[in-house]
């Protein structure tokens, strides 16, 4: 695939111009252009240069009026010109200098033949192969990683062992959370940077611990769990687990502590580069109620469906459940999808059946989604709705649905998230306001944090303030949870 097809896939707008105007007596009629493109004040400028083409990344849209302006003046000199909202891509009859200025890029367009127009076989296998590293590149920092995949593949159809593809490729792999493949393909390339060596110890096992903090609504919780994640093949991965709840739920003046303790085993099968299946199963460790589950995804981040079952799984997400021993069974249909590079949706619904033991059993429809639009790259500005809601359908004998305090909601919120770094720290900010049809509003705060401690370690921190309604929470809640893992594979 072509620069040009790759970019069409982004949407983007074509400009082709014929490149070739020469006199009879063999020299040029050219002459040097001096041209300039712009970007609203504030943009951050990233230019990438090979040869006679140059990819322009900027965290804003570029000026329409001065990108045409751009190709007019400099139409003699252009043999393509291509842009989406967050890439420019030029390539250029002849190598053009390039200066970046505070939000523009000065280029000045010589003359003379040279680089790619002028290059022999061997120099077109390069600029082949440097056409294809930019597109893929162009791709993957679109969020395109299933184009970016294919792109590499073929690629590396001509050329098996160079590295800077197989470094594309498995660039593209971890972006589709194929961590095995990934993994494999950053080894042959001899890729030994710290964001390559992370994937590579991920893939060789993950030992973790978290606990999860909830109070609101009279019921507190603190939910704990220690696992073990081990690959089976590239293909297959296992995870075993052991979780404690332990919660407190008041009533007036008394309240009431209970806990349990849970035994979880999952399996994930990477089944094809764009199917994966996933098996769970859990069982509270004192008692007989057992269930598992599966669930198949066919898709990538860019582009996904998926459909899951489970029946008996220990459910801990409402007060009295760890008491009766309570479960759910439930369906669920979802599907998503990125339309732009900054722009995706997600929306999955289903049946859920909350049970208790030696009780009867309530039903409910859920349906969930939103909508994410990214307004600003650096730092990323992402701007979100959210839909949460639950309507209880069939309460049968025992009133299980009042003794569960089931209750329709339906939660409409509106978000903003800010995510960057202060130094090897990872940051995400949230704050937003949530509206219950039902009943209810207020606002939502949230903080994140991602400390890498060397290739292998990860500390995760996080804590806030929720207003959306939740099964054992139909009211304002306040959470946090403290993550530690280790990746246990063997590093280069």
């Amino acid at each position: 695939m072509t620069i040009a097809a790759a970019l069409a896939l982004l949407g983007a707008r074509a400009l082709s111009i014929d490149p070739a105007i020469f006199a009879e007596d063999g020299v040029s009629d050219r002459h040097d252009v001096v041209a300039v493109m712009a970007w609203p004040a504030g943009t951050h400028l990233t230019l990438h240069q090979t040869g006679a083409e140059l990819v322009i990344r900027s965290d804003r849209p570029v000026i329409e009026s001065s990108i045409r302006q751009f190709a007019d003046v400099a139409s003699l000199q252009i043999e393509d010109l291509r842009w989406n909202d967050n890439t420019v891509l030029l390539r250029a009859v002849s190598i053009p200098t390039a200066v970046v200025r505070a939000d523009s890029v000065e280029l000045t367009l010589p003359a003379t033949v040279e680089g790619v127009a002028s290059a022999g076989n061997d120099d077109a296998r390069q600029a082949t192969r440097a056409a294809a590293m930019t597109a893929i590149a162009v791709e993957l920092a679109a969020g395109y990683p299933t184009n970016a995949r294919r792109l590499a593949q073929g690629a590396l159809a001509g050329a098996p062992r160079d590295r800077e593809l197989l470094r594309l490729l498995a660039d593209a792999e971890t972006a589709e959370a194929n961590i095995g493949a990934a993994a494999r393909h950053y080894r042959e390339a001899g890729a030994d940077d710290h964001s390559a060596r992370q994937v590579i110890a991920r893939a060789g096992g993950i030992i973790g611990a978290e606990s999860l903090f909830r109070s609101g609504s009279h019921l507190t919780q603190v939910d704990s769990r220690a696992t073990l994640e081990t690959p089976v093949s590239d293909r297959v991965r296992l995870k075993l687990g052991v979780r404690q709840v332990i919660e407190n739920a008041s009533s007036g003046n008394s309240s009431l502590v209970t806990g349990a303790y849970t035994a979880e085993v999952s399996a994930s099968w990477r089944a094809a580069p764009l199917l994966q299946i996933d098996f769970s199963g859990a069982s509270w460790i004192d008692e007989g109620v057992t269930g598992g589950g599966a669930r198949v995804t066919w898709g990538s981040p860019q582009a996904q469906l998926f459909v899951a079952y489970s029946a008996g799984l220990p459910d801990f997400s409402i007060a009295g459940q760890i008491r009766n021993r309570g479960y759910l069974n439930q369906l669920r249909l979802g599907a998503g999808s990125r339309l732009t590079s900054g722009l995706s949706w997600r929306l999955e619904g289903g049946l859920r059946t909350y049970g208790l033991r030696n009780l009867a059993t309530a039903q409910t429809l859920s349906v969930e989604g939103g909508l994410d639009l990214v307004v600003l790259r650096r730092p990323t500005v992402t701007l979100a709705y959210r839909f949460d809601g639950e309507y209880v359908s069939a309460d049968r004998a025992n009133g299980a649905a009042a003794l569960l305090a089931l209750a329709d909601r339906e939660n409409h919120s509106v978000l903003v998230y800010i995510d960057g770094r202060a130094g090897p720290v990872g940051l995400t900010a949230g704050a937003g306001w949530t509206v219950n049809r039902y009943g209810g509003e207020g606002p939502n705060l949230s903080l994140a944090a991602a400390l890498p401690v060397g290739d292998r370690w990860l500390v995760e921190a996080s804590s806030g303030l929720s207003s959306i309604s939740r099964p054992g929470f139909p009211g304002r809640q306040v959470f946090g949870r403290l993550g530690l893992r280790r990746s246990l594979g063997d590093l280069p």
